[in-house]
């Protein structure tokens, strides 16, 4: 285990209940209660999340904070979304590129 998980990244697949990163297209919110609550004990200084493709179009939110930690879902539009993360400010923009032919 890190000594500074204050310091640390975590890349976890599915985003955590309750954030408003978990909601699919129906509304229905899928996230995992276990995975908010090791962020709320390990607060690492980010968090990256996907799994629910539309859920930021669906829930009208990418980011948010749980502590001091911020977490991260960018969604998957087609064909590429991707977020830019400065990490000494914790400043992210999300970016999606539209299909060219």
């Amino acid at each position: 285990m890190l000594n500074n998980t204050g310091n640390a990244i975590y890349v976890i697949h599915k985003p955590p209940s309750d954030l408003d990163l978990d909601q699919c297209g129906n509304g229905n919110q899928v996230g995992s209660k276990a995975i908010y609550n090791f962020l709320q004990r390990m607060q690492p200084r980010l968090s990256l999340h996907g799994h629910i493709h539309k859920s930021p179009e669906t829930s009208g939110k990418w980011r948010a904070s749980l502590g001091q930690t911020v977490c991260i879902q960018p969604g998957q539009l087609d064909p590429l979304t991707y977020m830019v993360i400065d990490l000494d400010t914790m400043l992210a923009e999300r970016y999606t590129e539209s299909k060219t032919d």
